[in-house]
């Protein structure tokens, strides 16, 4: 007598199925990363008959998609800083399982973060709600303040 784990790739379809034994709480190792899983457990007594399947479980392990710009430029004031933009509105993100609502983004360094004149990276990280996270990384530049332009055709008048 004991359990059997069943799994496969689609719902109600167990391509796959491991006898845990005796046991109510079970690890199924092997399964491929970047694959969602679908798995539902039987019960069995000694002369090997079966019960129903139990309710079916999601074994989700597949990342967020992220996608955004490679670079991102801003200017600094006159103090030589810029403040890091927010640039999580700039990411798409999408999900095999969690709804893009569902997703949530991270940003480093966090917007409004002082930034000297150069290049810093900023990543923005997607995580869904199995906690499968994928990052984006930013180059962001912070270019120097531009020098004001010299007046043209100015005439000074002697007092």
């Amino acid at each position: 007598a004991g359990y059997k784990v069943y799994y496969g790739l689609n719902s109600g379809n167990y391509t796959d199925s491991r006898d845990v034994g005796n046991v109510l709480t079970a690890i199924v190792s092997g399964l491929a990363d970047e694959t969602t899983y679908y798995l539902a457990a039987i019960a069995y007594n000694a002369n090997g008959e079966e019960s129903l399947f139990s309710n079916e479980i999601l074994f989700d392990n597949v990342a967020p998609t992220i996608n955004g710009p490679a670079e991102w430029a801003v200017t600094a004031g006159a103090g030589g800083t810029a403040d890091a933009p927010d640039l999580t509105g700039e990411i798409t993100v999408s999900d095999d399982i969690s709804s893009a609502a569902n997703l949530v983004l991270t940003q480093t360094p966090l917007p409004g973060t002082t930034l000297p004149e150069g290049e810093t990276i900023v990543t923005v990280t997607a995580e869904d709600e199995a906690g499968n996270r994928r990052s984006h990384s930013v180059a962001l530049t912070v270019r120097p303040m531009p020098k004001p332009n010299p007046p043209r055709n100015l005439r000074l008048r002697r007092l």
